[in-house]
């Protein structure tokens, strides 16, 4: 076990060994994570044979949902919004982000050079619900892939989502977003090559992860919530992501931070032995939950204070071609 190298950066030298209990669905089984010396990545050991039974059909991303479309007034507007925003400085986005007069999303296509009319595709999409969020927003050139859905299918009579995965993802995107879906993917520098190779030649991969350099991570350890085990079979570091990225022919642009307070109330339960999709849960029931409205509203603010330190357990990575 000590010799086991890092597959990010290859170090071999002084890692440390981990477990860590699946906690989503309380399963409780443990799973051995190394965690590199070097570039701080933790890295699933003992991989499943079969995965699946870790993904069932009520799992988040994978639950059906009914899309409402705003049409007339409504929707022109938020079009109108989101052209503007596409064209604002970052710094703008960035503080509209921070006051809560525009959604976080929006900072995945600041700086980009983007228009509604960009050639976008979400892989890892689930069900779509990042991409009909777009498509709300004014986006018209949507599309999924998602290896884990039941089939192919069309969302809002408008997205295609396709039972693809990454070997399979057709090119000439001007955007390519994973939405905390990279952690999940054996061989990320393999994704990251094949992803490079599907972009238009101004084209960009938005890249949402947790980051195990948080302070939630340092903080709950093992019962941090978005270590997941072992459906995240990678939780990188931003040291972790810079050299991944160079290894795939990329440079990562920008670093954006955007936790909320779950790693907070979600880890607290971990640690009181309550799994995420438990009754008890707050994601489940918040009026049977076991904080108070007050304690949400702080472990938000906390959250925002994190993110505007560099802190947060959940960030984004914008990568363009070298």
């Amino acid at each position: 076990m000590p010799g086991l190298a890092c597959e990010i950066c290859g170090n071999a030298t002084q890692n440390r060994i981990f477990s860590a209990r699946e906690m989503m669905f309380g399963v409780r089984q443990r799973f051995e994570y190394l965690e590199c010396s070097e570039c701080g990545c933790f890295q699933l050991i003992d991989v499943p044979a079969n995965l699946s039974p870790f993904y069932p059909e009520h799992y988040y991303s994978l639950g059906k949902e009914l899309p409402v479309i705003a049409g007339g007034t409504v929707a022109a507007t938020k079009r109108a919004r989101t052209a503007a925003l596409l064209h604002a400085p970052v710094a703008m986005v960035d503080a509209l982000v921070r006051t809560k007069r525009i959604p976080p999303q929006f900072m995945s296509f600041a700086g980009l050079g983007l228009s509604t009319a960009s050639a976008v595709c979400d892989l890892g999409s689930g069900n779509g619900h990042s991409l009909v969020w777009m498509l709300r927003q004014g986006f018209s050139n949507l599309a999924g892939f998602d290896p884990y859905i039941g089939g192919d299918e069309r969302i809002a009579d408008r997205i295609p989502i396709r039972k693809l995965g990454v070997d399979e993802v057709p090119s000439g995107w001007d955007l390519i977003m994973l939405n905390h879906s990279l952690e999940h993917m054996a061989r990320p520098v393999q994704v990251l090559e094949r992803l490079r190779d599907c972009l238009n030649d101004r084209g960009s991969i938005v890249i949402r992860v947790p980051v195990a350099d948080s302070w939630a991570s340092r903080t709950y350890a093992t019962d941090w919530v978005q270590l997941d085990a072992p459906r995240h079979l990678f939780v990188f570091t931003q040291r972790a992501m810079t050299v991944m990225a160079e290894r795939a022919g990329l440079m990562v642009s920008r670093v954006f931070f955007d936790s909320y307070a779950l790693q907070f109330w979600g880890s607290e339960q971990y640690k009181q032995d309550i799994p995420l999709r438990d009754p008890r849960s707050y994601a489940e029931n918040a009026e049977a939950g076991i904080f108070t409205a007050a304690e949400i509203d702080e472990f938000e603010r906390r959250a925002d204070d994190l993110n505007r330190r560099g802190d947060g357990d959940s960030a984004g990575f914008v990568l363009r071609a070298i």
